[in-house]
């Protein structure tokens, strides 16, 4: 899908950097090809971080990480995300199950904490942009935003503590920059 999709329209970016890998990869203390060892999740966080690392060399304003089974179907959501002006912002993405891409609430370990505003929000009965401890999935970040250089997939913040996750190594380094840098945004339509 990513080869032809590359075809019809990779001349439309100013870089296009794909190496695809040809086999799958296993990793000790695996215990199944879904297990998260903390290697599978190391390579996640330095692919994260190479990708990062090079924007920020291409002089890049943006860059949008967005997994693989996330799909956007309006195809203003960038531009959306962009009008917002925030450092870190996600899309809030449909989900038919409890599941979505943002945490309303976090525990002082890092781990997730459902709120009282978190199905409000998910079921969309509250509309706008809204701060949150941890956007995942999908998200956009701002390169030029204030403290944008001291965010990290990989090595984890110095001080950090938390569970060696990608997401949760990513939301503690927005913290870190100073402030919660992170929101989610549904204002009905992304």
């Amino acid at each position: 899908m990513l080869q032809e999709w590359l075809v019809a329209v990779g001349d439309h970016y100013a870089a296009v950097v794909w190496r695809p890998e040809g086999e799958p990869r296993s990793y000790p203390d695996e215990e199944g090809p879904k297990h998260w060892t903390r290697e599978r999740h190391q390579f996640l966080m330095e692919l994260k971080q190479e990708a990062l690392t090079f924007a920020r060399d291409w002089g890049a304003d943006y860059i949008l990480f967005a997994d693989t089974d996330n799909i956007l179907t309006n195809n203003q959501t960038l531009r959306l995300l962009i009008e917002q002006g925030l450092p870190v912002v996600a899309p809030m993405l449909d989900s038919q199950t409890y599941y979505s891409n943002f945490w309303c609430g976090i525990t002082p370990q890092g781990y997730y904490r459902r709120t009282a505003d978190y199905f409000p929000t998910k079921n969309r009965q509250r509309r706008g942009c809204f701060q949150v401890p941890m956007v995942h999935s999908t998200f956009l970040v701002s390169l030029r935003a204030k403290g944008a250089a001291q965010l990290a997939f990989y090595p984890p913040h110095p001080n950090y503590t938390w569970p060696f996750d990608d997401i949760i190594v990513f939301a503690y380094a927005c913290q870190a920059a100073g402030e919660d840098r992170l929101s989610v945004s549904n204002p009905g339509g992304l």
